[in-house]
């Protein structure tokens, strides 16, 4: 085994097909999930924060999680028919080793026509409800995250990020565990065993956020988690993740993701019981 291999998962996935007959519709989508997608019959425009690409039938799009992207659907013969893997994965339970690619990003030629072969294999074994089919599943979902990573290019920010995970993925990964509670700047400092001001300084050069900027989106990231896996009620979820109320939660979700929150569940069309990984 490499060394940091155990430190990268996939956590939970979802794979699915479509069809729809709708030309020109515009999809906005804003999720906790990487996305792996491939039209087989029309073709998408996908609009993201730095590029925009145009994904071709057959060819394949990936976009990177939390990542506001709008997907352009596009016909052809009255028909758009296309097939999909959500999947949140971390590595050292912080980074989506997607965001460390440039995306949304299009694979094109013979890798894309691989990738579209083993997410037929993954809706093909998703009927299978044994341990050795969930064991497929999983393994499915790894080659998909391999076979289109290689293709893709590095984000310029991927030394930086990685360097986030290393200095500060135990600290991160208390503040997960811990988003139900009250936190504080004394209590993430103590954790970190650092003053407030190195701490701050840490945030700043590692992160681009300040340590309760990034506790926020750690709430928010994981409520959006919630409303797309479970159909708790937005109290339950307001508490879980920290927010005092359930009106303050949707303030601040309506502000980070341009949606309150049920709008949020309603439309960004991922089913409910999301496969849970590990």
């Amino acid at each position: 085994m490499h060394d940091g291999d155990e430190a990268l998962r996939i956590q939970r996935m979802e794979i699915g097909s479509f069809s729809q007959r709708r030309d020109g519709l515009i999809h906005r989508k804003v999720i906790p999930f990487a996305i792996v997608v491939q039209p087989t019959h029309g073709w998408y425009e996908v609009a993201g924060p730095r590029q925009t690409v145009r994904v071709n039938a057959g060819e394949i799009c990936v976009v990177a999680a939390d990542t506001p992207v709008a997907f352009g659907h596009h016909q052809v013969q009255g028909e758009l028919r296309a097939r999909w893997l959500h999947v949140q994965a971390t590595w050292r339970d912080l980074i989506d080793p997607v965001a460390l690619f440039r995306t949304p990003a299009c694979v094109q030629g013979p890798g894309a026509k691989r990738i579209g072969g083993l997410l037929d294999e993954l809706l093909a074994a998703d009927i299978d409800a044994t341990l050795p089919g969930r064991l497929r599943r999983i393994a499915l979902a790894y080659h998909v995250l391999a076979e289109a990573l290689s293709r893709l290019p590095a984000d310029p920010e991927a030394d930086r990020v990685m360097a986030a995970a290393s200095r500060l993925g135990p600290l991160l990964g208390w503040m997960r565990a811990n988003l139900h509670r009250a936190i504080e700047v004394g209590h993430l400092a103590r954790v970190a065993r650092v003053s407030r001001s190195r701490l701050h300084a840490l945030f700043a050069e590692h992160l681009r956020h300040t340590p309760m900027g990034m506790l926020m989106e750690l709430r928010l990231a994981q409520a959006a988690r919630l409303l797309l896996t479970t159909d708790d009620q937005l109290a339950v979820i307001a508490e879980s993740t920290g927010f005092g109320d359930a009106f303050h939660f949707s303030r601040r979700f309506a502000r980070r993701y341009g949606a309150s929150p049920r709008r949020y569940r309603r439309e960004q069309g991922l089913k409910l019981g999301m496969e849970e990984v590990g």
